[in-house]
């Protein structure tokens, strides 16, 4: 009887895992054209376990995060998984890119990350010299205005458009391994500002090899 029980305990703990890890974001959608099924849009997350239909000749371009690749479809259905991605009856192309670094961030700014193909959690935040995120999660849309700043000084700021954030133009560069503050203003007067520290790296990554970075704020 014990046995038995032992056996239903794991098999349910087998399920929950499996089930847990098929709702876990999979991959970011960076392109989209077309009619899309269910609709995505540009630096939103795809669930894994989502099946993507593209109606006639629709396009989608995402980053599979646990692969390291940016995929291409055009037409015909995706089945996106955490570990993989299946091609139904389209055209596909990959390529492979710097792994991605996704961070969560918890409160008014604790950090819990991972580097995808690491064994390891990286809790450190990592912005490149010309930093560039992306914002996914419950309030990813609530924020305006990305300001960086080192010792209560402002370094520099810029906007937040659809989630995205790029380096200003003209903007110096941040100085290499460096600690910084990052903080993401609010739309909302009102709103809890999220406040988080980052550094940069030694050596800069060459232009178009930079890591995607993927902060979540809940």
């Amino acid at each position: 009887m014990k046995r038995l029980a032992l056996v239903v305990v794991i098999l349910t703990a087998l399920a929950w895992v499996g089930t847990a890890s098929a709702q876990a974001p999979a991959g970011l959608v960076l392109e989209t054209s077309g009619t899309i099924t269910p609709a995505a849009k540009p630096f939103t997350e795809i669930t894994g376990g989502t099946t993507l239909t593209l109606s006639g000749g629709a396009r989608l371009v995402f980053a599979h995060y646990h692969t390291c690749k940016t995929v291409t479809v055009v037409g015909g259905s995706v089945t996106v998984t955490a570990t993989s991605y299946v091609t139904r009856d389209g055209k596909q192309s990959d390529a492979a890119m710097p792994c991605p670094k996704k961070v969560n961030v918890r409160g008014g700014g604790e950090l819990g990350g991972v580097v995808f193909r690491s064994i390891s959690a990286n809790r450190a935040l990592t912005l490149q010299t010309e930093a560039a995120f992306v914002l996914v999660g419950q309030r990813a849309a609530d924020f305006l205005t990305a300001r960086i700043t080192r010792d209560d000084a402002q370094v520099a700021e810029g906007p937040i458009r659809d989630q995205l954030f790029r380096w200003p133009a003209g903007a110096p560069p941040l100085a290499p391994d460096t600690a910084f503050e990052l903080t993401l203003v609010p739309t909302r007067a009102g709103d809890q500002v999220v406040t988080m520290r980052f550094v940069t790296p030694a050596i800069a990554a060459p232009a178009g090899q930079e890591p995607l970075v993927v902060i979540s704020v809940d």
